[in-house]
């Protein structure tokens, strides 16, 4: 017979990386407590870590909001700032330079 091919048998976990929660276990109130501060003051130490510039680049992606160093958000930031004839005369000379054979 061919076991070549075949899995070597899993090894059993070690006690010390086995998961301390068993599906189906209930905890109690202060296992709760501890387990939830546990992840909060992982998570604290994760955004310490990433930086706070990072996360909200993170979120703005997250939420399909544009970068704000794309030029589309630099040219609205431009233009709103423009005087409105202003914004409207280069319109109409975009407009009049498509419309000229070159």
């Amino acid at each position: 017979m061919i076991t070549f091919w075949k899995k070597p048998p899993a090894a059993p976990p070690s006690p010390e990386v086995a998961p301390s929660f068993v599906k189906g276990q209930v905890l109690n109130a202060a296992e709760k407590a501890a387990l939830r501060a546990q992840a909060l003051e992982n998570a604290r130490a994760a955004r310490a870590a990433i930086g706070p510039e990072i996360l909200d680049k993170m979120a703005n992606l997250l939420q399909g909001k544009p970068p704000e160093t794309s030029p589309m958000v630099q040219a609205r930031k431009i233009i709103a700032v423009l005087d409105k004839e202003d914004v409207s005369a280069h319109l109409l000379q975009m407009m009049r330079d498509k419309t000229k054979p070159h």
